[in-house]
Protein backbone atom coordinates (compact mmCIF):
# COMPACT_ATOMS: atom_id res chain seq x y z
CA UNK A 1 0.00 0.00 0.00
CA UNK A 2 1.25 3.52 -0.90
CA UNK A 3 -1.37 5.43 2.14
CA UNK A 4 -4.21 4.49 4.36
CA UNK A 5 -6.96 6.81 4.01
CA UNK A 6 -9.26 7.06 6.61
CA UNK A 7 -12.62 8.59 6.15
CA UNK A 8 -14.44 10.10 9.33
CA UNK A 9 -13.87 10.76 13.09
CA UNK A 10 -12.64 8.06 15.25
CA UNK A 11 -10.12 5.69 14.34
CA UNK A 12 -8.66 3.04 15.99
CA UNK A 13 -4.92 3.59 15.89
CA UNK A 14 -4.68 6.93 17.04
CA UNK A 15 -6.62 5.01 20.04
CA UNK A 16 -4.72 2.01 20.97
CA UNK A 17 -1.81 1.23 23.83
CA UNK A 18 1.49 3.75 23.79
CA UNK A 19 2.74 7.26 24.84
CA UNK A 20 -0.10 9.67 25.15
CA UNK A 21 2.56 12.50 23.64
CA UNK A 22 5.71 11.64 21.66
CA UNK A 23 4.93 7.78 20.00
CA UNK A 24 7.93 5.52 20.74
CA UNK A 25 8.39 2.11 19.23
CA UNK A 26 6.44 0.34 22.12
CA UNK A 27 3.75 2.58 20.51
CA UNK A 28 1.01 0.50 18.75
CA UNK A 29 0.02 3.33 16.09
CA UNK A 30 4.18 3.37 15.42
CA UNK A 31 4.04 -0.55 14.89
CA UNK A 32 0.76 -0.01 12.83
CA UNK A 33 2.04 2.14 10.39
CA UNK A 34 5.63 2.96 10.61
CA UNK A 35 6.41 5.45 7.67
CA UNK A 36 3.24 4.58 5.97
CA UNK A 37 0.73 8.18 4.76
CA UNK A 38 -2.33 8.49 7.23
CA UNK A 39 -4.44 10.92 5.03
CA UNK A 40 -7.14 11.57 7.59
CA UNK A 41 -10.61 13.61 5.96
CA UNK A 42 -11.60 15.10 9.46
CA UNK A 43 -14.39 17.32 10.26
CA UNK A 44 -13.39 20.56 10.37
CA UNK A 45 -15.64 21.15 14.00
CA UNK A 46 -13.60 19.08 16.41
CA UNK A 47 -10.36 20.71 16.02
CA UNK A 48 -9.40 18.56 19.94
CA UNK A 49 -9.80 15.33 18.74
CA UNK A 50 -8.18 16.19 15.04
CA UNK A 51 -5.02 16.35 16.57
CA UNK A 52 -5.04 13.04 18.28
CA UNK A 53 -5.52 11.71 15.16
CA UNK A 54 -2.46 14.04 13.84
CA UNK A 55 0.04 13.27 17.23
CA UNK A 56 -0.80 9.73 17.40
CA UNK A 57 -2.01 8.53 14.50
CA UNK A 58 0.70 10.30 12.39
CA UNK A 59 -2.49 11.92 10.17
CA UNK A 60 -1.92 14.15 7.48
CA UNK A 61 -5.24 15.88 8.17
CA UNK A 62 -7.84 16.99 5.06
CA UNK A 63 -10.68 19.10 6.79
CA UNK A 64 -14.21 19.11 5.58
CA UNK A 65 -17.00 21.17 6.21
CA UNK A 66 -20.11 20.63 8.64
CA UNK A 67 -23.47 20.37 7.35
CA UNK A 68 -25.08 23.79 6.47
CA UNK A 69 -27.29 24.30 9.31
CA UNK A 70 -30.60 26.39 9.96
CA UNK A 71 -33.32 26.90 12.82
CA UNK A 72 -35.65 24.49 13.64
CA UNK A 73 -38.90 26.00 13.21
CA UNK A 74 -42.69 25.15 14.06
CA UNK A 75 -44.61 23.07 11.49
CA UNK A 76 -48.40 21.52 11.29
CA UNK A 77 -49.86 20.91 15.03
CA UNK A 78 -46.52 22.61 16.49
CA UNK A 79 -47.73 25.85 14.93
CA UNK A 80 -51.17 25.98 15.46
CA UNK A 81 -50.27 25.58 19.25
CA UNK A 82 -48.00 28.19 19.15
CA UNK A 83 -51.18 30.42 17.78
CA UNK A 84 -53.24 29.03 20.57
CA UNK A 85 -51.05 30.13 22.99
CA UNK A 86 -50.56 33.76 21.52
CA UNK A 87 -54.02 34.09 21.32
CA UNK A 88 -54.58 32.79 24.57
CA UNK A 89 -52.13 35.44 26.03
CA UNK A 90 -53.48 38.28 24.10
CA UNK A 91 -57.56 37.36 24.78
CA UNK A 92 -59.74 38.80 27.73
CA UNK A 93 -60.78 36.38 30.17
CA UNK A 94 -64.08 35.95 28.50
CA UNK A 95 -62.82 33.72 25.74
CA UNK A 96 -60.34 32.08 26.89
CA UNK A 97 -62.42 28.94 28.36
CA UNK A 98 -62.65 27.44 24.63
CA UNK A 99 -59.25 28.47 23.92
CA UNK A 100 -57.98 26.46 27.06
CA UNK A 101 -59.70 23.36 26.07
CA UNK A 102 -57.80 23.48 22.41
CA UNK A 103 -54.76 24.13 24.13
CA UNK A 104 -54.70 21.33 26.46
CA UNK A 105 -56.21 18.91 23.25
CA UNK A 106 -53.36 20.14 20.82
CA UNK A 107 -50.38 19.06 23.21
CA UNK A 108 -52.16 16.11 23.97
CA UNK A 109 -51.94 15.33 20.20
CA UNK A 110 -48.57 16.58 19.76
CA UNK A 111 -47.17 15.13 22.65
CA UNK A 112 -46.11 17.47 24.28
CA UNK A 113 -47.69 16.70 27.52
CA UNK A 114 -44.71 14.43 28.36
CA UNK A 115 -41.93 17.38 28.38
CA UNK A 116 -44.31 19.83 30.08
CA UNK A 117 -47.30 18.61 32.44
CA UNK A 118 -50.27 20.25 32.55
CA UNK A 119 -52.42 21.56 35.10
CA UNK A 120 -55.47 19.07 36.92
CA UNK A 121 -58.58 19.73 35.56
CA UNK A 122 -59.73 22.06 38.92
CA UNK A 123 -56.39 24.52 38.35
CA UNK A 124 -57.55 27.71 38.60
CA UNK A 125 -56.31 30.60 36.15
CA UNK A 126 -53.47 31.54 37.40
CA UNK A 127 -51.88 28.11 37.26
CA UNK A 128 -52.69 27.60 34.03
CA UNK A 129 -51.41 31.20 32.98
CA UNK A 130 -48.10 29.51 34.42
CA UNK A 131 -48.62 26.04 32.44
CA UNK A 132 -49.19 28.63 29.33
CA UNK A 133 -46.38 30.24 30.09
CA UNK A 134 -43.82 27.57 30.25
CA UNK A 135 -45.23 26.21 27.14
CA UNK A 136 -44.39 29.37 24.93
CA UNK A 137 -41.16 29.29 26.37
CA UNK A 138 -40.94 25.91 25.37
CA UNK A 139 -42.16 26.10 21.68
CA UNK A 140 -39.52 28.86 21.32
CA UNK A 141 -37.13 26.99 22.34
CA UNK A 142 -38.02 24.25 19.90
CA UNK A 143 -38.81 26.47 16.92
CA UNK A 144 -35.39 28.00 17.82
CA UNK A 145 -33.00 24.80 18.18
CA UNK A 146 -30.31 24.23 15.43
CA UNK A 147 -30.42 21.21 12.97
CA UNK A 148 -28.20 19.83 10.28
CA UNK A 149 -29.68 20.40 7.48
CA UNK A 150 -28.51 17.05 4.73
CA UNK A 151 -24.88 15.71 4.60
CA UNK A 152 -22.03 17.88 3.04
CA UNK A 153 -20.43 16.68 -0.05
CA UNK A 154 -16.62 17.28 -0.12
CA UNK A 155 -14.89 19.46 -2.36
CA UNK A 156 -18.36 21.35 -2.60
CA UNK A 157 -19.19 24.92 -1.15
CA UNK A 158 -22.53 25.55 0.01
CA UNK A 159 -25.04 26.97 -2.28
CA UNK A 160 -26.19 30.57 -1.68
CA UNK A 161 -29.65 29.36 0.16
CA UNK A 162 -27.49 27.31 2.01
CA UNK A 163 -25.05 29.92 2.90
CA UNK A 164 -27.92 32.56 3.80
CA UNK A 165 -29.42 29.68 5.89
CA UNK A 166 -26.56 28.77 8.01
CA UNK A 167 -25.93 32.87 8.85
CA UNK A 168 -28.76 33.00 10.00
CA UNK A 169 -28.66 30.40 12.00
CA UNK A 170 -25.48 31.31 13.69
CA UNK A 171 -25.68 35.17 14.22
CA UNK A 172 -29.86 34.50 15.52
CA UNK A 173 -30.74 37.63 14.35
CA UNK A 174 -27.32 39.60 14.55
CA UNK A 175 -27.48 40.54 10.88
CA UNK A 176 -30.15 41.65 8.76
CA UNK A 177 -31.33 40.37 5.36
CA UNK A 178 -28.98 43.01 3.38
CA UNK A 179 -26.04 41.56 5.41
CA UNK A 180 -26.67 38.12 4.92
CA UNK A 181 -26.87 39.01 1.18
CA UNK A 182 -23.38 40.69 0.94
CA UNK A 183 -21.93 37.86 2.67
CA UNK A 184 -23.71 35.48 -0.01
CA UNK A 185 -22.34 37.39 -2.78
CA UNK A 186 -18.85 37.92 -1.59
CA UNK A 187 -18.79 34.35 -1.10
CA UNK A 188 -19.67 33.65 -4.23
CA UNK A 189 -17.34 35.85 -6.42
CA UNK A 190 -14.78 34.89 -4.50
CA UNK A 191 -15.90 30.77 -5.20
CA UNK A 192 -16.46 32.03 -8.72
CA UNK A 193 -12.42 33.17 -8.79
CA UNK A 194 -10.63 30.19 -7.54
CA UNK A 195 -12.97 26.93 -8.40
CA UNK A 196 -10.26 26.59 -11.32
CA UNK A 197 -7.24 26.60 -9.08
CA UNK A 198 -9.76 24.95 -5.93
CA UNK A 199 -7.95 21.96 -4.20
CA UNK A 200 -9.98 19.03 -5.33
CA UNK A 201 -10.38 16.67 -2.06
CA UNK A 202 -12.11 14.02 -3.73
CA UNK A 203 -9.27 14.36 -6.66
CA UNK A 204 -6.06 13.67 -4.27
CA UNK A 205 -8.26 11.08 -2.78
CA UNK A 206 -8.68 9.24 -6.39
CA UNK A 207 -4.75 10.26 -6.82
CA UNK A 208 -3.49 8.53 -3.57
CA UNK A 209 -6.19 5.27 -4.67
Amino acid sequence: SQAVVHLGMHGTVEWLPGQPLGNDRQSWSDELLGSLPNVYVYAANNPSESILAKRRGYGTLVSYNVPPYGRAGLYLELASLKDLVNEFRSDSAESRADLREAILAQCERTGLTSDISPPGDDADDESFDDYVTSLSNYLVELEERLFSSGLHTLGDAPTDSELASYLNAYFAGRLNDGEVEDVVRQSRVKRERTDENAFNVLAFLAWLA
